[in-house]
C-alpha cells in the first residue's frame, strides 16, 4: 500500500498537481523508518512555492534519515548554497536526487553531466527527468532537450 501512495505521489508531483500530493502525503503513516512521504511534502511544497513548509518537510525528512541529498537540500532552503555545494562535492552521487539538488543550486552543467551519464547507463530512474518539475527551469536548454530526445520517450503535453 506504501509503495502505491508514493508512487501515486511522484505521478502527481510531475503533473504539478501538488494539493493531490499532500492529500495522499496526509493518509500515509510515516516515521523513522519511512521519511520519504516528507520529501514527496517537501516537493510538494516547493512546487507550491511554500518554502518554510517545504523546508518544515526536509527537516523531518532528515531527521529520519540523514542522507546527504536530504542534507544539501536543507541547506539550500536555509539559504546556505555554499554548505550545500561542499556537502554536494563531499558525498554527491550520479543519480537523479543529485541531479534535483544540482538543479536548485542553479549548476547547469553538472545536472546535464548526471542526467547524461544516467541515460548512457540506461538508468531507468532517469525517465522523470522528462516531467519532473525540478528540471522545469532547463526545459528551453537545447541541451536538456537532446537529452530528453535520447529518452525515445512519447511526446507530453507539459513539452
Amino acid at each position: 500500500l506504501l509503495a502505491h501512495a508514493t508512487t501515486l505521489c511522484e505521478v502527481y508531483i510531475y503533473a504539478r498537481r501538488y494539493d493531490d500530493v499532500l492529500r495522499v502525503v496526509a493518509s500515509i503513516q510515516s516515521g523513522p523508518e519511512n521519511t520519504y512521504p516528507h520529501f514527496l511534502a517537501a516537493q510538494a511544497y516547493y512546487g507550491k512555492r511554500d518554502l518554510v513548509a517545504e523546508l518544515r518537510e526536509l527537516g523531518l525528512a532528515f531527521q529520519g534519515q540523514h542522507d546527504p541529498d536530504v542534507s544539501a537540500l536543507v541547506a539550500i532552503g536555509e539559504g546556505r548554497p555554499a554548505d550545500a555545494r561542499r556537502i554536494a562535492a563531499e558525498q554527491g552521487r550520479d543519480d537523479t536526487v543529485w541531479a534535483l539538488v544540482y538543479a536548485r543550486l542553479g549548476d547547469r552543467e553538472r545536472v546535464l553531466a548526471i542526467l547524461r551519464k544516467l541515460i548512457d547507463n540506461r538508468n531507468v530512474d532517469v525517465v522523470s527527468m522528462k516531467d519532473d518539475p525540478a528540471f522545469d527551469a532547463y526545459r528551453s536548454d537545447p541541451a536538456f532537450r537532446e537529452l530528453i530526445q535520447r529518452l525515445h520517450l512519447p511526446a507530453s503535453e507539459s513539452q
